[in-house]
């Protein structure tokens, strides 16, 4: 474990950037015994510049913990327990939905799905918003939840954003549990709107996974994209 205050105070000092990335160097390429993303620090050696700027080093840890964390807790607590506070119909189709998730206590299962969705569009996304302070994420389609609640686990601000009643009620319910079980707050919230239409705020992030097929008509909705992003924002499809 890196302490905070120690890393960015070593980095305040002047500590040579070079040296420290030499130091650091067996810590990025470690492999987890545990198989718990195993050589997740694929993202490669930070940069001297990278290095010099304050809580550089510390945020992208910071980041791998929460977003491993959160994945974690979907598989080893809230799937087991879904039955229990999701209501009929629901409860149904969340199951459906994540019936492939790994089952509790295989762990190299459970590494192989941390490492993927780490290295994916998920985890890309992640790295982007732990870089920033704040941002304000719109998941577009946001369905039951799962990536608006993954990307407040790291930092972000989410609008969750469906047109299913019933989508944005499991996923109410899957945002109390998650308060319940683990004592923390995510910054969700779970609305039903047409983002064909207006939009209640300038975003840093557009997330649409699996939902562009259903966004009908696309023109109006790309606009809106172009017009509430903020300057340096993105669009992740």
């Amino acid at each position: 474990t890196i302490d905070t205050v120690t890393a960015d105070t070593v980095i305040s000092q002047g500590f040579d950037a070079d040296r420290m990335i030499d130091w650091f160097r067996p810590f990025w390429r470690r492999n987890d015994q545990k198989g718990a993303l195993k050589g997740r620090y694929f993202l490669g050696m930070p940069t001297g510049a990278q290095l010099r700027r304050p809580g550089w080093l510390t945020s992208g840890l910071l980041s791998i913990d929460r977003f491993e964390r959160f994945l974690r807790w979907t598989i080893e607590v809230e799937y087991p327990a879904h039955a229990g506070f999701l209501p009929a119909g629901e409860r149904e189709a969340f199951g459906d939905y994540y019936r492939n998730l790994p089952k509790p206590g295989d762990e190299p299962s459970i590494a192989r799905r941390l490492r993927g969705t780490w290295r994916g569009d998920a985890g890309w996304t992640a790295r982007w918003l732990a870089k920033r302070e704040r941002p304000v994420v719109l998941d577009a389609g946001s369905g039951f939840g799962t990536f608006a609640m993954l990307y407040a686990s790291v930092g972000a601000e989410v609008l969750a954003v469906d047109l299913r009643p019933d989508r944005l009620d499991a996923a109410d319910r899957r945002l109390a549990f998650h308060r319940e079980s683990t004592g923390e707050t995510l910054a969700v919230r779970n609305v039903r709107a047409d983002l064909t239409r207006e939009w209640e705020r300038d975003v840093d992030l557009v997330w649409v996974y699996n939902a562009l097929s259903h966004i009908d008509p696309l023109d109006p909705f790309l606009r809106k994209v172009r017009e509430h992003l903020k300057p340096g924002g993105v669009l992740v499809v």
